[in-house]
């Protein structure tokens, strides 16, 4: 089996609260290649971050569906 790396501990308990905070249908996090997606999270939006950048057209539409004021046309959408 192939090791992964795996988030610090801040940074979940950090995400934790913000879900706690916000509620699942304003968070979204986004994912390194080659981190294990933490298994209490399952469920919630991860964007995986790719080197081409289509994961900033991901986010701001996420942005968007949460009523954020994000104009698309101005993302890129590699």
């Amino acid at each position: 089996a192939q090791l992964k790396s795996r988030a610090r501990q801040n940074v979940i308990l950090e995400l934790g609260f913000f879900l706690g905070k916000l509620g699942r249908a304003r968070v979204c996090a986004l994912l390194k290649p080659g981190v294990e997606l933490p298994s209490d999270y399952l469920g919630m939006v991860f964007i995986d971050v790719d080197g081409g950048g289509a994961w900033q057209y991901k986010l701001a539409k996420e942005m968007k569906t949460a009523g954020l004021p994000v104009d698309l046309n101005r993302v890129p959408m590699s």
